[in-house]
């Protein structure tokens, strides 16, 4: 019984398909198809087609014949696209659901005859509707950049931003503006343009126009910044730009200590070479793990491998022993490394010394030394070195505090110092509010914590703000063994 009635649905299905013949007179006049197109006069206009079979219906198709130039896109409903014979096909449907239909159309500029039929059990349907694609090359506004201004202080600071203008279209965007960016809203005035975008922009191009955020009072400021153009569908582009305003105030509560310009590479900057290292050279490889330590000493071990003098050696686990320092921005690394290991020869002795000086993200300057060895003799050592920082190490931190203000001006408080790579020194806050409104703070490493803390020791000049930062007017003072002084 089940193989006959599987076999019946399979002879149904081919008589189905038969019956799917194009171009023979209409035999079933309520089924319909009805073409609308919308978004003429784009680029992309959009097709839609209402098919509607009779109810009668068993089986149907449509398709769409385009002519030389278009290209379809985004077929719905399973639909295909015949190249060779330029038509957009869907279906067989076997039932007499109505459906929509859709389809894009792209090309160079023009107008463009569609035509179409419906095959409804083997009758035909000519498309009705609306006959006519017209692409229309058109630009597209696009603006890109960062809206926040972020915190800034109120007659003392202003921040710049730099956007993006593009033209996702394909015809020339024109700003036609006067100015070409304007600045609106309420608190317009705190926003200025330093420099206008280009006039035009071609297809798949760009410009670019900065903006300065310069607040007057404190708060929350907002304004709107409008670009004129021939895009028909955004003109004017507008994009809502913000940035708060900040007001100093009392040093008490909790702050971040910053500087105004974190981005500038300064004295200020705090550099922990603690990592693994590897540097290779004429024959040989040399390995460091570096420890340093509050005082900017080092220790660690090191790892030479590679052919020197025509013998092979492998020494290590040797001892490394040095410090950094630093001083008016120039930082300096020394050690030593010595060992000794067995070898195929008998023994291999290496002593190596190490001098680098910090150059952007490297440390860079020479290793030197001996290797001897009871098969290969005494052969002196000198080659460049190149160390790549760890991942994370900039020489920037952050100092958030808390610092608490009695009535008679006093400041005590902790904090914590935490370098670009994560590590923390734990800190006790003393100080003093000074008459106009500053705060003199000292930064100890806090003993009780950990005892190597007690060597970091730093002096601060900073203005509190009401967005609870903490501007840094002055630095002096020592830690991991650098010298920080600045202004200088």
């Amino acid at each position: 019984m089940n193989t006959h009635r599987r076999m019946g649905t399979y002879l149904y299905a081919l008589a189905a398909l038969a019956c799917i013949v194009w171009g023979l007179p209409d035999a079933r006049g309520a089924s319909t198809v009805v073409r609308t197109i919308t978004n003429n006069s784009t680029p992309s206009p959009d097709v839609s087609l209402a098919a509607s079979p009779a109810a009668t219906v068993s089986v149907y198709a449509v398709e769409e014949t385009l002519p030389a130039g278009l290209t379809p896109a985004n077929i719905s409903n399973d639909g295909s696209w015949d190249s060779a014979n330029r038509k957009v096909k869907w279906g067989p449907f076997f039932d007499h659901t109505a459906r929509t239909l859709t389809y894009e159309v792209t090309g160079p500029d023009g107008a463009y005859a569609l035509a179409g039929v419906g095959s409804f059990d083997g009758s035909s349907a000519t498309t009705t509707g609306d006959l006519q694609a017209i692409i229309l090359s058109a630009p597209e506004i696009a603006v890109t950049g960062d809206p926040d201004f972020g915190s800034v202080e109120v007659s003392a600071g202003s921040a710049d931003r730099t956007f993006t203008v593009q033209n996702r279209g394909t015809a020339v965007l024109s700003l036609t503006g006067a100015p070409r960016v304007a600045i609106l809203g309420a608190n317009a005035a705190d926003f200025a343009v330093l420099a206008e975008p280009a006039a035009t922009v071609a297809p798949g191009g760009s410009t670019t126009f900065t903006v300065r955020f310069d607040p007057s009072a404190a708060g929350l400021r907002q304004a709107t910044v409008s670009i004129g153009s021939n895009d028909g569908s955004e003109n004017p582009y507008t994009l809502a730009v913000h940035g708060l305003g900040a007001v100093p105030t009392e040093p008490g509560g909790d702050f971040d200590l910053v500087f105004a310009d974190p981005g500038n590479a300064g004295p200020w900057r705090l550099w922990d070479f603690s990592g693994h290292y590897l540097t290779t050279g004429a024959g040989y490889t040399l390995t460091l793990d570096l420890v340093q330590d509050e005082k900017g000493t080092l220790g660690g071990v090191g790892r030479i491998q590679g052919t020197l003098g025509g013998v092979a050696i492998d020494v290590g686990g040797m001892p490394i022993s040095g410090k950094v320092k630093g001083k008016a921005g120039v930082v300096t690394l020394k050690a030593t490394i010595a060992g000794a290991a067995g070898s195929a020869g008998g023994k291999t002795a290496v002593s190596l010394k190490l001098s680098a000086t910090l150059d952007g993200g490297h440390l860079v300057g020479t290793v030197t030394g001996m290797v001897v060895d009871t098969a290969g003799g005494k052969q002196d050592f000198q080659a460049p070195l190149g160390l790549a920082l760890p991942p994370g190490m900039d020489g920037t931190y952050h100092l958030p505090v808390e610092l608490l203000l009695d009535a008679k001006g006093g400041i005590g408080g902790d904090g914590i110092l935490v370098l670009s790579n994560g590590r923390t020194v734990v800190l006790v806050v003393k100080g003093r509010r000074q008459p106009d409104g500053t705060a003199l703070l000292g930064l100890a490493g806090d003993a009780a914590v950990d005892p190597a803390f007690k060597a970091v020791r730093v002096r601060l000049s900073v203005r509190t703000l009401s967005d609870g930062r903490g501007i840094i007017l002055g630095i002096s003072g020592k830690a991991l063994g650098q010298s920080l002084k600045w202004p200088l």
